[in-house]
């Protein structure tokens, strides 16, 4: 039998509270109803459609065997996402696609470019007992909270704008300081220039990679996923 429903019935589109969504799904090479997946939510920045994203990230090509990834809009399918209003989507659509899909449940992960990073923010803070790691592709201020336990995280943060470094720094040390991390001690790890930083909570690491060039940057996908399969 499997788990989840032949992918032909799924059916792409969600409403919550009135109002509709649609999201991009982009099942494994191979896709075996057998077999548990980990899921890769990824959030779209206010300047892209979810096609151009998943186009621009490109992560089919590093873990198209390997994980199911789903492209969401925000509720309405406005430009940009909104906390209030669609928090509620993230309730509504994990629940969907696990009843749809064969999804690992512990390897729940999410990221996200723009105000996608906002969005991708928050659900680690918010969502940390059903999301296992983010990864936020450009500079974010931290999360507004109350957040609940804890998440691995992965942060991308470009030096060419001062304004967005520094909000990139404040959350990194956000979440170095939730994972009881000490960013004054650091290892370089792959991709480079990314480094992680040292006694962090077992379980709940996190890297940090800085590069010094506009848009997102050439390891964005393939950091992103080699630190999930860490996990």
């Amino acid at each position: 039998m499997g788990c989840g429903k032949d992918p032909a019935l799924a059916d792409p589109s969600i409403d919550v509270n009135g109002t509709h969504s649609i999201y991009l799904v982009n099942l494994p090479v191979a896709y075996d109803r057998s077999r548990a997946y980990p899921l890769v939510l990824a959030f779209r920045g206010t300047g892209d459609t979810a096609e151009q994203f998943r186009a621009e990230l490109n992560l089919a090509f590093v873990a198209g065997a390997d994980a199911i990834a789903v492209y969401p809009n925000p509720l309405n399918e406005t430009a940009s996402w909104e906390f209030t209003r669609d928090m509620p989507l993230f309730g509504a659509l994990l629940p969907k696609l696990k009843s749809e899909y064969c999804i690992d449940e512990d390897r729940v992960f999410a990221l996200g470019d723009g105000a996608g990073s906002l969005f991708t923010n928050l659900v680690g803070c918010v969502n940390a007992d059903e999301v296992r790691a983010i990864a936020p592709l450009s500079g974010a201020p931290p999360p507004p909270g109350p957040c609940m336990g804890n998440t691995a995280v992965w942060l991308v943060q470009s030096t060419s704008d001062p304004t967005t470094l520094g909000a990139g720094l404040g959350n990194r040390d956000f979440w170095a300081g939730r994972s009881s991390c000490d960013v004054r001690m650091m290892t370089p790890v792959a991709p480079a220039p990314c480094v992680e930083y040292a006694n962090c909570k077992p379980g709940f690491p996190v890297r940090y990679c800085e590069y010094d060039s506009d848009g997102l940057p050439s390891f964005a996908a393939s950091g992103a996923w080699d630190f999930f399969k860490s996990l």
